[in-house]
């Protein structure tokens, strides 16, 4: 009966039509404070979907949706502080909380579906999501509740639609419930200073709002009521006739406590930003700074530098050593007008408050100044900007590794923006990380744009230039512009030896000894240093691929190599990897025996080929066999079945050979199997397959020892023929009477040249006796 079903089961399945599609929909995320940000493309533009939690658990479903989700980077810019793990299953994109987590969801444009995961006591613009364990249960729960609340609020009841004796007994009982509820505590009348705190509140969320609305973050509901901010009453009779009145026009004392401490900030808080039209939206939600307020050529005039940065210095404070806002964020852009990354930054920090309301000012001078931002997430989300703030989202990180595509263009557009200088320093960073996301041609005409200046290239456009060559293939070209530019000792000397050296390697070149040499002197000059580790493993390979495999497993120890860090295998397998390719065979045995068996079982498949070949190959064939266990036997490879064979032959293992070669069809493989019969005593299927492989010496060795006497195989090869003609000639008995002298003579003539035949045969070097593996 089960059976019966699950046939009828798949026959509706195959005979439904498809729904929704196989795309593969990426997950994007962003740390904000307060909340985490996910960001899904909607499959289709009329795709359904809902966003529903319950416990721990916040679940995304587009119906019908029958692709996968990718979240394999999603942590990339995240902490698990608020979600721990994502997990989907059909069109569900599971997000497990790390919190008592709000969670809010919206759409943006019609194609991408936000969700905020807020931490606790933490409100958003939006509004959360009711948490609930069971969808219908939650529908008929708000149903019951609008339903309840309509009769209890309506005056008169509803007609019709419900019993009245009903409706009256629940008014009452909501009544009722109120009325037992604890009153609210009372207050007095606002003073005027309160109301006018509470007015300006009012009026500065509703900018908020509106900004908030205009982005598209919430919409208006229709038919809502706006609340009126009132003024303070002011009764003439409470004053003496001598009195002022107050007047709402001047100024009051302000409130101290929270009303002045709220502030609303956004990626929008940035200079001269409220002045502009509302900035566009990146895909991640993150809002773009437009091009007008980022106008870094901009910042300064064409005085000189000294005329221009003496009055603002000057006027940095003003009476009680107050600082002067507005000319420190004058002074922080002149700065990084002119590249002065550091003194932007001491500008930014003079003040925490101050600070805090510029983070993009200070995310630039960060990147001026140590050649990426110490926390890059908040650039990292406008990489999909269309404005001149890309070009520093794309230099928020060392390397652009990025699993989304990244348009080029606003970032080399905001570059050929900038001065000069600037675009001289900036240039040469863009292109190595644009680099690093793969697009060649974008880092090479991020270079073209310091290239058409009149001034020679420095070091590190140098450098940059070198990484575009080899990249594109000419690795001749760009590890000689490397050389080039470690010979300049200049700050970019080191990287461009760690370069070349990574450079060298890939290509399997070998490195003199000079340059092992140089990398050495900056690895012992910079060890203290961030670069210092870097050099340490480049001075390692420089070492082995210029053939001093000894220093090289000396420095690899010093280095901390016997460690199980990532880089510390990684360095340990490479080196065993080029010693088995290069070093001599005394160099090669003294470091193989003193490795790590776990170290040679992480080799790759072909590096452990190689590594039991030459072990075979030099008689180490208990040791070859020792790495070839540790090859998996599934999948079936046809390399490690011949060589597996070859060792067991070796070890006059012949049945493990033979069964090692199952399933291997070529003529290398036949050689082998002949010779594992051979040395099974299995001679005549041994001489059959040497001669099915045209090893005709081996078939009649095989031929002989079966005793084949008769055998084509035999007579027609110069060494066995005579011994078979010898061994089969019929001595026949004379019936003449007489003749004794003569036959005496023709047997002794019989028997010199059999002897003859029989030296020749145990002198011929096909029978000596050799244990070694025969040479290939």
């Amino acid at each position: 009966m089960t059976m019966r079903y699950a046939v009828l089961f798949a026959l509706l399945w195959m005979g439904l039509p498809s729904v929704g599609n196989t795309q593969t929909v990426t997950v994007q995320s962003g740390d904000h404070p307060g909340f985490t940000r996910f960001v899904a493309r909607l499959p289709n533009a009329d795709t359904e979907w809902r966003v529903k939690k319950t416990g721990e658990t916040a679940l995304l479903t587009f119906i019908g949706f029958n692709g996968s989700f990718n979240t394999q980077r999603t942590f990339r810019l995240i902490t698990r502080d608020r979600v721990r793990e994502i997990r989907q299953a059909g069109g569900t994109l599971e997000l497990l909380l790390n919190c008592d987590c709000q969670i809010s969801a919206f759409t943006v444009e019609d194609r991408f579906v936000v969700v905020d995961v807020a931490s606790p006591g933490v409100t958003l613009p939006t509004p959360f999501i009711k948490e609930t364990t069971d969808v219908e249960q939650s529908a008929r729960a708000l149903e019951n509740e609008r339903a309840t609340e309509q009769i209890a609020l309506s005056d008169p009841l509803p007609i019709g639609e419900r019993d009245p004796l009903q409706a009256i007994r629940q008014r009452n009982a909501v009544r009722d419930t109120l009325a037992q509820s604890p009153a609210l505590p009372s207050r007095g009348p606002l003073t005027n200073a309160e109301q006018e705190a509470l007015n300006e509140m009012q009026q500065r969320l509703a900018r908020e709002l509106g900004a908030a609305a205009t982005r598209g973050v919430i919409t208006p509901r229709p038919g809502a009521m706006l609340p009126q901010l009132q003024r303070p009453q002011v009764d003439p009779s409470a004053f003496a006739a001598d009195e002022i009145l107050p007047n709402p026009a001047n100024e009051q004392p302000r409130v101290s406590g929270s009303a002045n401490n709220m502030r609303i900030t956004s990626s929008m808080d940035f200079p001269g930003i409220e002045n502009l039209d509302t900035p566009s939206v990146s895909i991640s939600g993150a809002v773009c700074i437009p091009d007008e307020a980022l106008d870094i050529a901009n910042w300064a005039d064409d005085r000189a530098f000294h005329l221009q940065i003496g009055p603002l210095r000057e006027t940095l404070f003003g009476e009680f050593d107050r600082l002067n806002e507005n000319t420190a964020e004058k002074l922080a852009m002149l700065y990084l007008h002119f590249g002065f990354g550091a003194e932007a930054r001491q500008v930014i920090n003079i003040n925490a408050d101050f600070a805090a309301k510029h983070p993009v000012l200070a995310s630039i001078a960060e990147i001026m100044e140590e050649g990426s931002s110490s926390d890059p997430r908040f650039l990292r989300s406008m990489l999909e900007c269309d404005t001149d703030i890309a070009l520093w989202a794309v230099l928020a990180e060392d390397t652009l590794d990025v699993p989304q595509t990244i348009d080029p263009k606003p970032s080399l557009r905001a570059l050929n923006k900038l001065p000069a200088h600037l675009r001289k320093f900036l240039a040469p960073a863009l292109s190595q990380r644009l680099l690093s996301h793969g697009d060649t041609d974008a880092a090479a005409t991020a270079l073209r744009s310091v290239e058409r200046l009149p001034v020679a290239l420095d070091p590190a456009a140098k450098l940059a230039k070198a990484n575009v060559i080899i990249d594109e293939g000419d690795v001749e070209t760009g590890a000689a512009k490397l050389e080039d530019v470690a010979e300049e000792n200049a700050p970019q000397s080191p990287r461009a030896l760690i370069r070349l050296v990574e450079t060298r390697l890939e290509a399997n070149q070998p490195i003199d000894t000079e340059t092992a040499g140089l990398v050495e002197a900056y690895a012992e000059e910079l060890q203290e240093t961030k670069i210092g580790p870097d050099l340490r493993r480049a001075h390692v390979l420089a070492l082995v691929k210029s053939g001093q495999f000894d220093r090289a497993f000396e420095a690899a120890r010093a280095l901390g190599g016997n460690a199980e860090t990532e880089e510390a295998v990684k360095l340990r397998l490479q080196l065993l990897k080029e010693t088995t390719a290069a070093a001599e065979d005394v160099v090669f045995l003294d470091h193989i025996f003193a490795q790590a068996q776990k170290d040679i079982a992480r080799l790759g498949l072909r590096d452990k080929l190689l590594l039991a070949e030459r072990l075979l190959r030099l008689g180490f064939a208990e040791r070859a066999q020792e790495v070839i266990s540790t090859i998996p036997q599934r999948p079936r490879d046809q390399a490690r079945q011949i060589l597996e064979a070859e060792v067991a032959l070796a070890l006059e293992q012949p049945q493990l050979a033979q069964a090692a070669l199952v399933g291997v069809d070529s003529s290398e493989a036949d050689i082998l199997r002949a010779r594992a019969k051979k040395m099974a005593g299995e001679h005549v299927e041994a001489a059959e397959l040497f001669l099915q492989t045209e090893q005709f010496d081996d078939a009649a060795d095989a031929a002989w020892l079966a005793e084949a006497l008769q055998s084509e195989t035999l007579s027609s090869n110069p060494l066995f023929a005579p011994v078979a003609d010898i061994s089969t000639a019929d001595v026949g008995v004379s019936s003449q009477p007489n003749g004794m002298l003569a036959r005496t003579n023709e047997t002794l003539a019989e028997s010199q040249s059999a002897r003859a035949v029989l030296s020749d045969l145990l002198q011929a070097p096909a029978l000596r006796v050799d244990t070694a593996v025969p040479a290939e």
